[in-house]
C-alpha cells in the first residue's frame, strides 16, 4: 500500500512539477515561443489550477476517491498526451492550462486515500514519507528522464510517454481506492 501510494504521489508530483520544470524549454526550443510569453502561458496556467483544487474537493466528496481519482488521472494522462500529439500556437497553451488543472485536481484525492488507507497512529509518518519519496521521484527523476528523451528525441514524443505511463497506472491505483469501497 505505501508503495502504490508513493508511486501515486510521484504520477501527482511528476504530472504537476515535472512537467511544469520542463515546460519553458518545451515552448521556447520546440513550439519556437517568445520566452516572455512562454513564461507568461505557464504563470497563468498554474493560477487557472487553484482554482479547480475545490471543484477537485468536491467531486471527490460527492462521488468518492475512486471514481475521482479515474475522473482526474485519466484527464491527466489525455492533456498530457495531447501536449505531445496536438500542437500549435493556439491550442498549446489550452493543453497547458488544461494539463495544469487536472494534475492539481490529483492531490485532494491523493491525500484523501491517504488518509483512509493509513491508521492513524502512522498516517503523518505515512504521509511525510510518501511526499518525500514522491518529490525525490516525480519532481527530480521525471523532469530529468524527460530532459534526457527530449535531447535524444523530442519534448513531444516524452509527453507521449508520460501520458502513456500515467494511463498505465490507473489500474493499480484502483486496486487501493477499491479496498475502500
Amino acid at each position: 500500500t505505501f508503495w502504490i501510494m508513493t508511486t501515486m504521489f510521484t504520477v501527482s508530483i511528476g504530472s504537476s512539477f515535472g512537467v511544469y520544470t520542463v515546460m519553458p524549454l518545451y515552448l521556447v526550443s520546440e513550439m519556437g515561443m517568445d520566452r516572455g510569453w512562454a513564461n507568461a502561458i505557464i504563470g497563468l496556467s498554474r493560477t487557472f489550477g487553484i482554482v479547480v483544487l475545490f471543484i477537485s474537493g468536491f467531486i471527490t466528496d460527492r462521488f468518492g476517491p475512486k471514481q475521482a481519482l479515474t475522473l482526474f488521472l485519466t484527464a491527466t494522462a489525455i492533456f498530457t498526451l495531447l501536449l505531445g500529439l496536438i500542437q500549435g500556437a493556439a491550442i498549446t497553451p489550452v493543453w497547458i492550462f488544461l494539463q495544469a488543472a487536472s494534475t492539481a485536481c490529483l492531490f485532494p484525492v491523493g491525500f484523501t486515500l491517504l488518509s483512509l488507507i493509513f491508521p492513524a497512529h502512522l498516517r503523518s509518518l505515512a504521509v511525510s514519507l510518501v511526499i518525500l519519496v514522491g518529490f525525490f521521484l516525480g519532481g527530480g527523476v521525471i523532469p530529468s528522464a524527460i530532459g534526457h528523451w527530449a535531447e535524444a528525441f523530442s519534448f513531444s514524443s516524452g509527453f507521449l510517454l508520460l501520458g502513456v505511463f500515467f494511463m498505465a497506472m490507473l489500474p493499480l491505483f484502483l486496486r487501493i481506492a477499491t479496498r475502500l469501497n
